[in-house]
């Protein structure tokens, strides 16, 4: 995951978790569960972790719909960091999948990206290798 942290600092007292899930529709909701959890424990406030969650979930959902599509599934990963001293939120889907030809164009694309973008801070995507939707939010 890109430095969740502003350049030229460290976070002390930073937490994050992990999780892998096979690219499943029923796993949207668990990664959904999973962020929701994760950012009530660093006692982030309802409405940041409504945004997050909703964010998250366009990601998941890309990456289960579109990552594998003739393969019938492989790994979609959800890593979150949560840095309470620069009140900052990282969090990144990736898969391994091959992005659709033509699907990186805004006119090709739905509604998913926009979401993200308009909740997110900062996001970023990289698709050298899979597809990893990388954004930070201010908690």
């Amino acid at each position: 995951m890109a430095s969740p942290t502003p350049a030229n600092s460290t976070c002390d007292d930073g937490v994050a978790i992990a999780r892998e899930f096979r690219a499943e529709p029923r796993h949207a909701a668990t990664g959904r569960g999973v962020v929701r959890s994760f950012l009530e424990e660093c006692a982030v406030r309802p409405e940041r972790i409504h945004e997050v969650m909703t964010a998250a979930g366009e990601a998941l959902t890309n990456a289960i719909e579109h990552a594998y599509p003739r393969s019938g599934g492989g790994p979609v990963m959800l890593s979150i960091y949560c840095c309470t001293e620069h009140r900052i939120i990282a969090l990144q889907v990736r898969d391994r999948g091959k992005m659709l030809e033509g699907s990186d164009t805004p006119e090709r694309r739905g509604f998913g990206f926009l979401i993200m973008r308009a909740l997110a801070d900062a996001i970023s995507i990289d698709t050298a290798d899979g597809t990893a939707v990388t954004m930070l939010f201010r908690k």
